[in-house]
C-alpha cells in the first residue's frame, strides 16, 4: 500500500486590526477599522482557532473567559462555553477546534474575530504572509505592534492604571496545549435532530458515527469504541471531523476518482471481452466443457488476453450485463447412442419379472 501524502507544514503571519464595537456589518470595510493601531503575529498552521483567540486575548491583554467566534467566508466558528454540550444556536456554525490549515487560507485573506456577544469586539485579521515551516523558528511570534494597548472596559481603571496599560509593550508567551482534544464543542439543535434521526436508522456505520457525537460528554473514547464496536483511533477521528466539520465532517460526499474516464473505458473493455467469450463455446479456448461458468470464463479471460481476472469480477461484469448464469442440474447421462433403447429394455424386463425370477444387470 503506497504511504500517505505527507502535509507540508506551514507558517502564517496575521495582522490584527480593531474595528470596535459592532453587531452586523460584515465583512468589515477599510473605513470601519481604527487607522495607526495593529498588532502582527506568526503562528504555526497547526495552531486552532481557539488557541489564535487564546494568543490574540493574550496580546490585548484582556480577560479571556468570553464566549467569541470567527467569520471566515461564508462559515462561522463559534466557541460557545463549555457549560452545556448542546445549544440552540439558530446559524449554522463550526467549532473552534479547527487547525488554520484546515481553513485554505492564503495571503491578502481577511476574516473576522468577534470577542464577547455582550460587547462585541470585533476584530479584522488580514494573512500576510504563508511560508513551509521552518525549524529555525519560534511559534506564536509577535513580530510588529502599533498604537497603544486598547482598555477592554473603559472606566474601570483609574487615570494612571489607564496610562500604564495603554503604554505597555504588548507581549506574547508560549502556546498553550489543546485543550480537551477529544470532547465535541457543541451540538446544534438542527444537527441533533439529524443525529437522532440516524442513531434510530437500520444504518450501523450512522449510527455508530451518531453514538459517538451524542454521548461523547458522558463517556471516554475508549468507552465509546467498546459500545459501537469500533478501533479508538477512528473514535477520535469522528470526533475531529465533527468538530472542524460538523455533520459533513462525519459523512462527506465521495470523491470522483481522478481518472474516472479512464476507469469507465476500461472497465467496457474489459465487459465486452468477456461477453465476446461467452457467447463462444468453451472449447474453443481449450476449455473441456459443454458449457461455461465463472471460474472457466475467468481463465479463458485471462489466457486470451494476459490480464488477470478472477470469478467474482467476471460475475458482477455478466450480472452488469444483463445476464445470470445458473448452475446445471447434475444428471447421469451416457454416450451411448443407443442409451436409451436399452433403458427401454431394462425397465421391460423388471416390469414383467415373473414370481420366483431374478434379474441381474451387469454395467
Amino acid at each position: 500500500m503506497p504511504r500517505a501524502i505527507q502535509r507540508t507544514k506551514q507558517s502564517h503571519s496575521l495582522r490584527l486590526e480593531y474595528a470596535g464595537r459592532r453587531v452586523n456589518g460584515f465583512p468589515l470595510k477599510p473605513s470601519d477599522l481604527f487607522l495607526g493601531w495593529h498588532r502582527d503575529l506568526q503562528i504555526s498552521d497547526e495552531t486552532t482557532l481557539e488557541q489564535l483567540s487564546s494568543l490574540i486575548l493574550q496580546i490585548l491583554d484582556w480577560d479571556r473567559d468570553h464566549l467569541y467566534e470567527f467569520r471566515i467566508g461564508d462559515r462561522v466558528h463559534a466557541h460557545f462555553g463549555e457549560d452545556e454540550p448542546f445549544v440552540d444556536a439558530i446559524v449554522p456554525c463550526l467549532s473552534c477546534d479547527t487547525p488554520i490549515h484546515l481553513l485554505g487560507l492564503n495571503p491578502t485573506d481577511k476574516f473576522a474575530y468577534v470577542l464577547d456577544y455582550g460587547d462585541c469586539h470585533t476584530f479584522q485579521v488580514t494573512v500576510l504572509d504563508v511560508q513551509p515551516l521552518s525549524s529555525g523558528n519560534k511559534f506564536p511570534a509577535l513580530l510588529s505592534h502599533k498604537g497603544k494597548n486598547i482598555i477592554q472596559w473603559p472606566g474601570t481603571m483609574s487615570q494612571a492604571e489607564s496610562r500604564t496599560f495603554k503604554q505597555k509593550p504588548p507581549t506574547l508567551g508560549p502556546l498553550a496545549p489543546r485543550r480537551t482534544n477529544w470532547r465535541i464543542r457543541f451540538v446544534r439543535a438542527a444537527d441533533r435532530k439529524i443525529l437522532m434521526e440516524w442513531r434510530n436508522s437500520k444504518d450501523k456505520a450512522l449510527w455508530q458515527k451518531a453514538v459517538t457525537v451524542l454521548v461523547n460528554w458522558n463517556l471516554l473514547p475508549e468507552d465509546i469504541a467498546k459500545k459501537v464496536e469500533r478501533p479508538l483511533f477512528e473514535i477520535r477521528k469522528w470526533i475531529k471531523a465533527f468538530n472542524s466539520a460538523g455533520l459533513e465532517g462525519l459523512n462527506p460526499p465521495r470523491k470522483p476518482y481522478k481518472n474516472a474516464p479512464d476507469r469507465k473505458t476500461a472497465l467496457d473493455r474489459r465487459r465486452s471481452r468477456i461477453l465476446e467469450i461467452f457467447h463462444d463455446s468453451p472449447r474453443s479456448y481449450g476449455i473441456n466443457r459443454s458449457n461455461w461458468n465463472l471460474a472457466s470464463l475467468a481463465v479463458a479471460y485471462s489466457h486470451q488476453h494476459n490480464e488477470p481476472m478472477s470469478s467474482s469480477t467476471v460475475g458482477r461484469l455478466i450480472r452488469k450485463s444483463g445476464y445470470t448464469m445458473k448452475k446445471a442440474r447434475k444428471v447421469l447421462c451416457s454416450p451411448d447412442p443407443e442409451y436409451r433403447e436399452k433403458v427401454d429394455l431394462v425397465l421391460h424386463t423388471l416390469q414383467n419379472l415373473k414370481s420366483g425370477e431374478l434379474f441381474f444387470f451387469v454395467d
